[in-house]
């Protein structure tokens, strides 16, 4: 980037590798980052790691204690990814070692249930001490920054969308001749799958050959067995984007979300969403997909069906769909914002 001299980027949160959202933005920050400057990870947290969470947790400390050695310390910058409840005393007791070590450290909260729980006492609580102990924190939607605005009234805050994952050279499929819905994410209430198999009757029968291709990984709801239904299991982002190609429309009836991932990758991939009003959703899908209220399976339905049964329409907001996501969410335009949110943790 011209006119900015890149420190060298810390990213401490979950283990990039790992299946999710948080991960997804990690992997593409250093990918993007390492273009311009160094960038270390350090994961504090490992799916399925519950036995040694604190021993993830005791080496991402010894990592970053490490920074001490390092020979310019001006040139260090750490950027550290939250979500919610526990998320914050994990990375919340990282991001308190490392301000005490005088490097800035900038947060971005990334939970799904940070703004519903910050109600609560307790965690608002330890939100506050959290995020006062930050030079800066970047939100995804405008509800958490009103938040975390009450929370840290003297820490700067801004929107900070999440990076597209997804390379603008990267050409989309040609549109789907097929009536097929994609989901992608986790197979759980949360992400409103039953939402969803209650609405999918009514598809069919609007649109007797229509067919639901489900992504991602077991949450507590079984899919098995429903007509019209396949589960894929977790698959890889190459794999989602595949699907992406086959399908006319996506789906994603979540009844919390940041600023998911899978939504950018349908924009990019020209396939209109079908979404729900929490989050960023609103705000991404506006003029480009559907958004419904969480829990209503009727209107996700009609939704769904109008679509499926109008081809042209779907191209046409699928289109507009990679239209706004060049122009929001390419490297150069994250790289831009990501910069002045640098800037702003380490002045």
């Amino acid at each position: 980037m011209p006119n900015y001299a890149w420190p060298t980027i810390v990213q401490v949160g979950p283990d990039p590798t790992a299946v999710g959202g948080i991960a997804t933005v990690i992997r593409t920050y250093v990918s993007m980052l390492s273009e311009q400057t160094t960038v270390r990870q350090v994961t504090s947290w490992r799916p399925g790691a519950r036995g040694r969470s604190a021993i993830v947790a005791l080496d991402a400390a010894r990592q970053l204690a490490a920074l001490r050695t390092h020979r310019h310390r001006e040139g260090v910058l750490v950027h550290v990814h939250v979500s919610q409840r526990g998320s914050f005393g994990r990375e919340g007791a990282l991001i308190q070692a490392v301000s005490a070590l005088d490097y800035p450290v900038v947060v971005t909260v990334h939970g799904s249930q940070f703004v519903a729980t910050s109600e609560q006492p307790s965690w608002r609580m330890l939100y506050s001490r959290v995020l006062r102990r930050a030079d800066a924190v970047a939100v995804l939607n405008d509800e958490a920054l009103a938040v975390v605005r009450d929370l840290a009234p003297r820490t700067p805050v801004t929107l900070l969308p999440n990076p597209g994952p997804v390379r603008p050279e990267w050409a989309p499929a040609d549109d789907a001749a097929d009536p097929i819905v994609l989901f992608a994410g986790e197979v759980s209430r949360r992400k409103g799958v039953d939402v969803l198999l209650r609405a999918w009757p009514a598809v069919t029968a609007a649109v007797p050959g229509a067919r639901l291709m489900v992504a991602g990984p077991p949450g507590g709801i079984d899919v098995d067995g429903v007509p019209g239904v396949r589960w894929l299991g977790a698959v890889s982002a190459e794999e989602i984007r595949k699907r992406l190609g086959e399908a006319r429309v996506a789906v994603l009836p979540s009844r919390a979300e940041g600023m998911p991932m899978f939504v950018l990758e349908a924009m990019a991939a020209a396939r209109p969403v079908v979404g729900s009003t929490v989050g960023a959703m609103p705000h991404l899908l506006a003029g480009v997909g559907t958004v419904v209220d969480p829990g209503d399976a009727e209107r996700l339905a009609d939704a769904l069906i109008a679509y499926l049964c109008d081809p042209e329409r779907a191209r046409r907001d699928g289109a507009a769909g990679r239209a706004e996501y060049l122009r929001s969410h390419s490297p150069e335009v994250t790289m831009q914002r990501l910069a002045a949110f640098y800037r702003t943790g380490a002045r």
